[in-house]
């Protein structure tokens, strides 16, 4: 049984794979595969959604362990009926190596091969979507698209850490070919 988990980065294509995920459960079943979608609300649907995904990713190691046993007995149930490779895709998990090291021991524990795919762009065509789309469009109104000295180094300061968050993927299991990300 395999666990793949798209990582991100975001503006690298994630919600066209998402979608194309999202629209092909059947061709995908054909495959013996099953897109399990963004967010954990298949544990509990308190995790649903961006603004509820930090209540996941701040669970405690002990309660990641637990959300940890509750995937592995959806997924072994789901395997039942000839699935054998489960999708999981959220660009926030690319900051998040951290707190899924609980869960992804317990998966590899219990024999699940966890796979981590992550995509990057070249810095000098991916900032600047990336500002257009979270520096301007999110956090300010469509109208006005600058942001204050204080909030072009908050911005910056986060986007940095988006990017090492896709590195901690790729250094945290180096030696470990189950787990090591195929960081593209």
């Amino acid at each position: 049984m395999n666990l793949i988990l798209h990582i991100g980065m975001g503006k690298t294509g994630t919600s066209a794979i998402q979608a194309a995920l999202s629209s092909s459960a059947d061709r995908l079943a054909a495959q013996g595969a099953e897109y399990l979608g963004m967010w954990f609300d298949m544990l509990d649907p308190r995790f649903r959604g961006v603004q509820n995904q930090e209540q996941f990713f701040s669970l405690p190691p002990e309660e990641m362990t637990h959300a940890a046993d509750l995937l592995i007995e959806m997924l072994r149930a789901r395997s039942a009926a000839g699935i054998q490779s489960f999708i999981l895709s959220n660009e926030a998990l690319s900051g998040k190596v951290g707190q899924m090291k609980p869960m992804i021991n317990r998966l590899r524990e219990a024999g699940i091969a966890v796979r981590v795919i992550g995509y990057a762009r070249n810095p000098a065509s991916w900032l600047p979507s990336a500002y257009v789309q979270w520096g301007c469009v999110i956090r300010l109104s469509l109208a006005r698209c600058s942001l204050t000295r204080s909030g072009r180094v908050s911005w910056c300061i986060g986007i940095l850490a988006y990017c090492i968050g896709i590195d901690r993927w790729a250094t945290s299991w180096k030696s470990d070919p189950m787990t090591r990300p195929a960081i593209s």
